[in-house]
């Protein structure tokens, strides 16, 4: 198939899946308000911090939706 790697990448691959997998924790816990409970006093209210989060995991989904996606769709283009 097409899945095999051409050659060396420019990079480590384990410290990349390291520091997305750090990435995603953090979003995470502010999606989840840091694991706290709710408190009306808290700096963290109201409908512009829920749309932060809300555009926020959006666009972290496409971007990521688009990095998976893209190799496929532009086959032609060298991603180096």
């Amino acid at each position: 198939g097409g899945d095999e790697p051409r050659g060396p990448v420019g990079y480590s691959v384990s410290m990349f899946h390291f520091s997305f997998m750090l990435g995603m924790c953090y979003v995470g816990m502010q999606m989840t308000n840091w694991n706290e409970e709710f408190d009306r006093d808290k700096v963290d209210v109201g409908a512009s911090s829920m749309w932060i989060k809300v555009v926020d995991s959006w666009v972290l989904a496409l971007a990521f939706g688009w990095s998976m996606l893209a190799p496929k769709i532009c086959a032609g283009r060298s991603f180096e």
